[in-house]
């Protein structure tokens, strides 16, 4: 009987370790399957993480340079090119031996072109003046300018706008013909600086009527320019 329940024990444990056997292989792949979609599933969250990290830094690499590009179209589309043409009368004051006149008005024409210095507010300006030649004494009297500006304006009240600036001037004047005396040099070349202000009003977004009033005082006193206090009325456009 003894021996009987023994082998019976003993078939009873031989059963449960095969039994446990089977489990384990069984179990054994599923594991193995598990541990294994699990590594893949954290390298695709992985991948999924740094791909979009790429593609917001894309994103914001984008943005910022469609902004920038609109930054640079905007300040170019504020440069505007200005062009003008004008008449003017010019009170001339000479340093001249006595019994000649010391004061002499011009009148003549002037052509101006200005650029906006990245602001409306701000202009950079040229201009050629020619004067209409006169009678001085017994001889004739010219005068030609060139202009070198920078300008502030500003609204006042639309579509008044004013404007004051300064710049260098190179003036032209010639005295031809004639037995005046010969103390003085007929042809004299005299650096200028350009004090002048002005108002105008547009007609139209691109186009204004304005007047000039400018005051010229020569950097030198080698020559008979002693300046000249000038009036203009000009027709500007804006493109």
């Amino acid at each position: 009987m003894k021996t009987s329940f023994c082998k019976f024990e003993k078939y009873c444990y031989n059963e449960c370790m095969k039994t446990q056997k089977s489990i384990y292989q069984i179990i054994k792949p599923i594991l193995f399957t598990a541990a294994f979609v699990q590594a893949f599933a954290l390298q695709a969250l992985s991948y999924e993480a740094d791909s979009y990290s790429g593609y917001d830094s894309i994103v914001k690499e984008l943005t910022s340079s469609t902004y920038s590009n609109k930054s640079i179209n905007t300040s170019t589309e504020m440069i505007k090119f200005h062009a003008g043409l004008g008449v003017l009368t010019s009170r001339l004051s000479m340093n001249l031996p006595k019994g000649l006149p010391s004061l002499k008005t011009l009148r003549g024409f002037e052509a101006r072109f200005g650029i906006d210095l990245f602001s409306p507010n701000w202009v950079a300006e040229t201009a050629v003046r020619t004067f209409n030649p006169e009678e001085f004494a017994d001889a004739e009297l010219s005068m030609r300018e060139f202009d070198l500006l920078l300008l502030y304006t500003a609204a006042i009240d639309r579509p008044i706008h004013f404007n004051i600036g300064g710049g260098m001037s190179a003036r032209y004047l010639d005295i031809s013909g004639g037995t005046i005396s010969e103390q003085f040099a007929r042809k004299n070349t005299t650096p200028a600086s350009v004090l002048t202000t002005g108002l105008h009003a547009f007609l139209t977004p691109g186009l204004s009527i304005g007047a000039q009033l400018s005051y010229r005082s020569p950097i030198v006193r080698e020559t008979i320019d002693n300046g000249s206090l000038d009036g203009s009325v000009r027709l500007a456009g804006r493109f």
